[in-house]
């Protein structure tokens, strides 16, 4: 199911406050705003486990 366009701008001002109200947010909110970013980015460029080299 994918979201309309108003759908989309809706989600889009919500994430634009919760970035703008970021610098005043409670350390906790921010330390999980930073791993969604994280988990998000690495959604779009995923490194296959196989890539990986163990080391000797």
């Amino acid at each position: 199911m994918l979201a309309t366009g108003s759908e989309f701008a809706s989600i889009l001002q919500r994430v634009w406050s919760k970035l703008q109200g970021l610098p005043q947010a409670a350390p906790l909110e921010s330390g999980a705003f930073s791993i969604l970013i994280l988990f998000i980015g690495n959604l779009s460029h995923p490194v296959p486990f196989w890539s990986v080299t163990p080391p000797p």
